[in-house]
């Protein structure tokens, strides 16, 4: 099993002055228990939007590199307020999937 970081280094003992920082320090905290599984995650960028469809049900989307200008992918977390209270399955779940 990957190591996990220890709960001093938790990113809700952090604060952070926009949901979009702490989420890029999500993906940068999660990019080594990537790696001991054998999984390089991407450049990707990763902010708080709405999805293409704006459908209530969407936590977030996913767009491919080669969607973007820059060939850098997308990842868009919804701001609705059900994703953002803490729950252990759905939320950093949909994260993590994301990546």
């Amino acid at each position: 099993a990957p190591a996990r970081p220890s709960r001093d280094a938790s990113l809700f003992a952090q604060h952070f002055a926009t949901r979009e920082q702490w989420l890029v320090a999500a993906v940068e905290q999660l990019r080594p228990l990537f790696a001991e599984l054998g999984h390089e995650l991407p450049v990707v960028r990763v902010s708080v939007g709405w999805g293409s469809s704006r459908a209530a049900a969407t936590l977030g989307e996913c767009w491919h590199p080669k969607s973007a200008t820059d060939g850098i992918g997308q990842v868009f977390i919804a701001p609705s307020r059900r994703f953002w209270v803490p729950e252990p399955v759905e939320g950093p779940g949909s994260r993590v999937s994301g990546l």
